[in-house]
């Protein structure tokens, strides 16, 4: 409860500055203490530091597009994520967590160790064939503390125990519901009284003389990061024959996705649903009693997206929206560059026709060619490969969620939580019957 509360706490700090401004080093140093007693806080419980620096990356996320001091990330580089992240990786290597020198002796995954070496190498390639550096720094941050976090928890000696998976899974609900319930205050406000709470984006929308009104709360790339809420989702769906409350908090974390008015996550939740219900439930009456559930819970997502999004009619929440040249001239920059041309979007977009494809491969491809793309795609598939060897349901489920919905925005790796999803794939151990006695079960609902 307290953890819960400070958590609460460091999005409201952050919500505050952003609405009204806050002096940056006041703004620092509340930042620092609330995730100090966070720290304390689990650590009082006999929670392991490294299961406290992941559920810090999963509290932080919210407002990881704000930097240390609370301004915009283009202004400074460096997150509370990134810094979380950071002590992750020294936490690994100081207590020799890292099963690096039997690396040979482990069988491990070659695929997956051959991408990994490859990634390592090749890497910093695309930043030196940067047209503008700066502009190509944030790509080659997001990727390299991508990688370096999954590979520490590939590497790893120790599995999670029990409890602090399951802890882990909780906050993970916890920080998109109480997320999802800042975007609907969002939306009530601004239709109710027409005052403009943190990020929304009011423009135009597919229905004639209506507005398209999403509420974004502190995200950069709304697309890309409303894939979090739509994992938010899958987790309370999952984790609900646990805790039958989890099936409101999956309404509530549904309709928050919704009022976004960004169609990516609701469009590939369309798709994953329907799917997770016809392979998980063998019995017939089952089967059909859970596909009518999701037909109605898939009504509830529609009629409020139609709400912050007005479509004349359904079809048009899959339109590709014009997307279809961008995709087309991306792959002529691929032709022509089958290596890359570095990292940076301000230098793809100045090519003639600007090949901004929202599709995360192909802008992988254009940065740094096929030896940056299959790897970085190898990596992503391998750990949804592990969750479903290990029986991991959530992982497995929400990875393969986030992995579809990539193919429909610029990219994956700038919604950030991708990276605690393929921890998580790579630090569960289905050889510990609790858990997976635990949370094998959400696969019958």
């Amino acid at each position: 409860m307290i953890t819960n509360s400070l958590a609460i706490i460091l999005l409201l700090e952050n919500l505050y500055a952003y609405q009204y401004g806050l002096n940056t080093l006041l703004f620092f140093g509340i930042s620092a203490i609330t995730i100090i007693l966070i720290y304390f806080a689990e650590k009082r419980k006999g929670i392991s530091t490294r299961t406290i620096f992941i559920e810090l990356l999963i509290f932080t996320w919210p407002f990881s597009w704000t930097n240390i001091f609370g301004t915009e990330i283009s202004e400074f580089q460096i997150t509370w994520f990134y810094i979380v992240g950071l002590l992750y990786l020294l936490n690994s290597m100081l207590t020799k967590e890292l099963d690096i020198h039997n690396l040979k002796l482990k069988k491990k995954n070659k695929v997956l160790d051959i991408s990994f070496a490859i990634l390592f190498i090749y890497i910093i390639i695309p930043l030196i064939m940067a047209n503008d550096f700066s502009n190509a720094i944030p790509d080659f941050i997001m990727i390299i503390f991508f990688l370096v976090l999954v590979f520490c928890a590939y590497m790893s000696k120790n599995k999670l125990p029990k409890e602090e998976f399951e802890k882990l899974i909780k906050s993970f609900i916890f920080i998109n519901l109480i997320s999802s319930l800042v975007i609907i205050f969002q939306y009530l406000m601004y239709t109710t009284t027409g005052n403009v709470f943190f990020k929304m984006n009011i423009a135009g929308s597919f229905a004639v003389e209506k507005m398209q009104v999403g509420s974004e709360l502190l995200f950069e790339d709304a697309s890309s990061a409303t894939i979090m809420l739509g994992c938010g989702v899958l987790f309370s769906l999952l984790m609900a024959k646990e805790n039958k409350i989890n099936y409101i908090f999956s309404i509530i974390i549904a309709i928050g996705l919704a009022m976004t008015s960004r169609r990516t996550g609701v469009t590939a939740l369309c798709i994953i649903l329907p799917l997770y219900f016809l392979f998980n439930d063998n019995k017939f009456i089952k089967k059909v009693l859970s596909i009518g559930i999701l037909c109605c819970f898939m009504m509830v997502i529609l009629y409020f997206i139609n709400l912050s999004r007005p479509m004349e009619n359904s079809s048009q929440l899959f339109e590709d929206n014009g997307r279809m040249p961008d995709y087309l001239a991306a792959i002529d920059v691929i032709m022509e560059n089958p290596f890359g041309i570095g990292y940076g979007d301000k230098y793809l977009a100045s090519l003639p026709p600007p090949p901004l494809p929202h599709n995360t491969i192909l802008r992988w491809l254009c940065f740094g060619g096929i030896i940056l793309a299959i790897p970085m795609t190898l990596v992503i598939l391998c750990s949804i490969w592990n969750a479903k060897k290990q029986k991991n349901t959530i992982i497995f489920w929400s990875l393969l969620y986030t992995f579809l919905a990539s193919n429909f925005i610029p990219d994956i790796l700038n919604a950030r939580f991708i990276t605690v999803l393929c921890i998580l794939a790579f630090l569960y151990d289905k050889e510990d019957k609790n858990v997976q006695k635990n949370i094998d079960n959400c696969s019958d609902l």
